[in-house]
């Protein structure tokens, strides 16, 4: 009995055990498999955290990207007001200037029919000539040539021959003085429009000049300071990644042992406003971890930012480099790479250069006119204007991160202290489409230099409609007499070909428009033109009727040349010059104020090449569901029944002190301009060399009819007052010691463009006396000194912020058609019939569905590496990477490189291997 009371024991001993062991063990197995559970929602959390940091970061790059986007787009209104005043203001006398022009704009004066062979302008480009008698048909700018005195025959009458020879030399002198003073009126308006620094003070250019738009910054200083803040722009999306580890709070060690920088920290003690992308990255995540009573993940989440391979740019004279101070430290081009289309313009104004004629008249016995003021069209070289930026394609914008965090769980056998668990680690990348920074109206493939884009596939040849060159082997006098190189006649467009080199025009191809040139002989000018609008009635310009039938437009002197480049093209004329109202009448100020406040409009052809700010009202217009740049609040002024300007400020830093603005005082800033200014000493030689020449001609070839002494050495000395062994017969005008002075055209450009150092550090003038304006400031005599002046004594308004204006359409069927931050346009939008499309779930507007161009993508860590069979391949993953138009194909992008320049760097991260993730 005791027995089997003992074996019942023992059983129910080990039915227990068995039964204990079982719990235990189905306990365990539902631990493991809740723990497992809750561990698979950890990691899902924190990829979810991950992703969206990744798209909050890159979220942050695409609105960098609009404000970049809109600055270009801003550059485009100046270069646009630029050629409203040179190509109509400037050309009011011209008939098809003052009148509504057909086929092929043309802006050669009138033909000079006197004389035993008539004188015709050969040369179909504007030049500015200011003449406020315009109306009048023998007003000086409207004809080629206006007529000099006769000499008449000696009479037979004792002493009356010297005399008359006396009182003939005098006013045959005052009047050659009289069309060199026409001609310093025109150079002091060109000037002013292209170099003008600040409208309230007086400076060197605007003394001389009338008072034609006069309240209006030049377009260089203008387009330089935009450059320099777009650099800065560009100086933030570039912000050095963030590859340490950043928390919640970098000082409690305890919750990440990985963390190296809290994000408070950072914030406070890095004042940029570039840290946006990091502030929002890292709370996107750390706010989809748990919550306040569930904070296990979030206070141990740690973000890191992957680092793109930078692009650097190995040359200082790189386009990539331009504008960006060398005593900077080096910059990395992590995420963008802007690259700066310069183009070495000239815009022409008329010089009247007084030579001898021959007239015939009926019965009066007249050998020869003496000072006829023939029309000379001179270039005024604008070197290295910045024409805008093109976002380089092989420089991918993307936004990568890492992300960590610690998991426990509810039974974690490796919870062995109260903060240890296992690491999850998780990562993600996205993209901002859409930046559209440009449009590359230049070829830039070439690290230095800007060509002339070449049509390829569907292109045109864009690059034609933006600038002309001028063919200076075909060079002509008024007559039509070929004038060999080197030499100048009345007639023939200054600055002339020296012969010898490439020559100052631009008549190839094969010659770059800007960017570096390493020798003289390399530096070229063309003339500035525009695609303003397309010139019929489509929205995609088909017919391509503004574009010549190669990259450059190159003048020739013809009677009947056939252009139709650009505003050569007279239905995109047309529609240009319209926007003055009364031209071909009277014009008021008034006129030319709202002429060139719309300008600034867009255009059809702007809605399908540039990214476009909208107002507020625009965007309600639209039915779009984000506010514009412009607010609601905003007071427009109406211009004329069709415009409505309004105050526009964009954040663009020009200087300041966030460590990554580039410039940190005006100073710094003159600084940069002057070594930019520097680069164009050889164009501006060039310039001077052609000067010298003119001005030898004019003094060589007007010789008194009668007395023999030289008339022509006052207006030559206008042109350039080079010692006069230069001048003579036999000189050498070209010599590098003929030097000029400020008393002549030539010497008061060139201390103009280079100040004080014009005479010692550059020895292209002789003497500096008469150099200054008189103001009190010399800075108000050259043109970085303008600049640093400005920027001076305007720090308050200028510091952080571009203030300008913006001119919107009064008309929707226009604002349709705009292609904006929140909107692509008609042309580029999904849907049909312009964005209709039934929208059950937005009452108040139930037919417009426009979609959001400007917007963020997912994209796949595994398109990011920088070797693999997967390597950018659109194919394996089903998902296209582009970058401003070039797409990555089988392992091989579209361009120049083989791949993209900036792959991510995983040893900026310790050398994670991810070369098995699939996402």
């Amino acid at each position: 009995m005791d027995k089997m009371k003992k074996a019942l024991s023992n059983c129910r001993g080990q039915i227990s055990i068995f039964f204990a062991t079982t719990i235990l063990v189905i306990i365990t197995f539902l631990a493991f498999v809740i723990n497992i559970g809750v561990f698979v929602k950890a990691k899902m959390n924190l990829q979810n955290a991950v992703d969206a940091a990744a798209f909050a970061g890159a979220a942050v790059q695409a609105r960098q990207l609009t404000n970049i986007a809109y600055l270009n787009w801003e550059m485009r209104n100046v270069y646009k007001e630029w050629m409203f005043k040179y190509y109509v203001l400037g050309n009011l006398n011209i008939d098809d200037v003052a009148n509504s022009a057909s086929g092929t704009t043309d802006f050669r004066m009138a033909t000079y029919p006197g004389g035993a062979r008539p004188a015709e302008d050969m040369y179909n480009f504007p030049s500015v000539c200011i003449d406020f008698a315009g109306a009048n048909s023998t007003a000086l700018c409207k004809n080629y040539i206006i007529p000099g005195l006769p000499r008449f025959s000696p009479l037979d009458v004792a002493g009356m021959g010297e005399t008359t020879n006396s009182i003939m030399d005098t006013l045959t002198d005052q009047k050659a003085q009289d069309c060199a003073t026409r001609s310093q009126l025109n150079y002091a308006t060109t000037a002013m429009w292209a170099f003008s620094v600040n409208s309230t003070d007086q400076n060197a250019l605007q003394a001389g000049a009338p008072e034609i738009a006069n309240n209006r910054p030049g377009a260089f200083p203008t387009a330089f300071e935009l450059a320099i803040r777009m650099r800065n722009l560009e100086a933030q999306v570039n912000l050095a990644p963030y590859t340490t580890g950043v928390c919640i709070d970098g000082g409690n060690q305890a919750n990440s042992s990985f963390c190296s920088q809290g994000i408070n920290d950072i914030l406070q003690s890095n004042q940029t406003a570039a840290n946006e992308r990091i502030n929002k990255a890292f709370f996107s995540g750390f706010r989809n971890l748990g919550s306040e009573g569930d904070s296990e993940m979030r206070n141990s989440f740690t973000l890191r930012e992957i680092a793109p391979r930078p692009k650097i740019a190995t040359s200082a004279f790189s386009l990539s480099n331009l504008l960006i101070p060398a005593s900077s430290p080096s910059i990395n081009k992590y995420y963008l790479d802007l690259k700066l289309m310069t183009a070495n313009l000239a815009t022409f104004y008329t010089m009247f250069t007084t030579t001898q004629g021959e007239v015939n008249m009926s019965g009066v016995p007249i050998t020869k006119t003496e000072a006829q003021c023939a029309a000379t069209k001179t270039g005024l070289p604008v070197p290295g204007y910045p024409m805008g930026f093109v976002k380089n394609p092989e420089v991918l914008t993307y936004y990568a991160v890492e992300g960590k965090a610690k998991f426990i769980g509810l039974f974690n056998p490796f919870d062995i202290g109260k903060d240890n668990g296992i690491t999850l680690t998780a990562y993600a990348a996205a993209k901002p489409f859409g930046g559209r920074v440009g449009p590359m109206i230049f070829d830039i493939k070439n690290e230095t230099t800007v060509n002339p884009r070449a049509a390829t596939g569907t292109s045109k040849y864009t690059s034609s409609s933006f600038i002309s060159g001028l063919d200076s082997a075909f060079f002509v006098d008024q007559y039509g007499t070929a004038v060999a190189p080197g030499l100048y006649a009345a007639g023939s467009p200054l600055p002339i070909d020296l012969g010898g080199g490439t020559g100052f025009w631009q008549k190839s191809q094969a010659s770059a428009v800007g960017g570096w040139a390493p020798t003289e002989d390399a530096v070229v000018f063309g003339i500035p033109n525009l695609i303003y609008d397309y010139p019929n009635d489509s929205d995609d310009g088909s017919s391509k009727s503004y574009f010549a039938n190669g990259p450059i437009q190159v003048i020739k002197p013809s009677a009947n040349e056939d252009l139709k480049n650009g505003l050569y093209n007279a239905d995109i004329f047309n529609k240009f010059a319209d926007l003055l109202k009364g031209r071909g009448a009277a014009v008021s100020p008034q006129f030319i104020q709202d002429a060139i406040y719309k300008t600034k409009a867009p255009t059809r052809w702007e809605a399908n090449n540039y990214l476009i700010p909208t107002t507020e009202t625009i965007n309600a217009e639209l039915a779009v569901d984000s506010f514009g740049i412009i607010g609601k609040a905003a007071e427009g002024v109406s211009i004329g029944s069709d415009h409505t300007s309004y105050p526009f400020d964009i954040y663009a830093p020009l200087f300041s002190d966030d460590p990554l603005t580039l410039y940190k005082s005006p100073t710094e800033i003159a600084g940069v301009l002057t070594i930019y200014l520097k680069a164009q000493q050889q164009a501006i030689k060039k310039y001077l060399q052609s000067m010298n020449t003119a001005a030898a001609s004019i003094f060589r070839n007007n010789d008194s009819g009668a007395t023999g002494k030289n008339l022509g050495r006052n207006s030559s000395e206008m042109v350039s007052d080079i010692d006069i062994q230069y001048l003579s017969v036999g000189g050498n005008p070209v010599d590098p010691a003929a030097l000029p002075t400020c008393l002549s055209m030539a010497g008061k450009f060139i201390y103009f463009y280079f100040g004080p150092d014009a005479q010692g550090t550059y020895n292209l003038l002789r003497d500096t006396a008469g150099c200054s304006t008189g103001t009190g400031d010399p800075r108000d005599s050259y043109l970085t000194g303008m600049l640093e002046k400005y920027f001076a004594d305007n720090a308050d308004k200028l510091g952080e912020y571009y203030k300008t204006t913006y001119t919107a359409h009064k008309s929707s069927a226009m604002n349709k058609k705009l292609f904006t931050a929140y909107r692509p346009g008609a042309q580029n939008d999904a849907q049909r019939n312009d964005g209709k499309f039934k929208n059950f779930i937005k009452s108040s507007n139930p037919e417009t569905m426009w979609r959001n161009f400007y917007s963020t993508k997912f994209i796949t860590l595994k398109s990011l590496m920088s070797s693999g069979d997967n390597f950018y391949s659109e194919i394996s993953h089903s998902f296209p990477v582009h970058s401003e138009g070039n797409s990555a194909k089988n392992g091989a992008l579209e361009t120049s490189q083989s791949q993209y320049a900036n792959p991510l760097d995983l040893q900026s991260i310790g050398g994670v291997d991810l070369t098995n993730i699939d996402h």
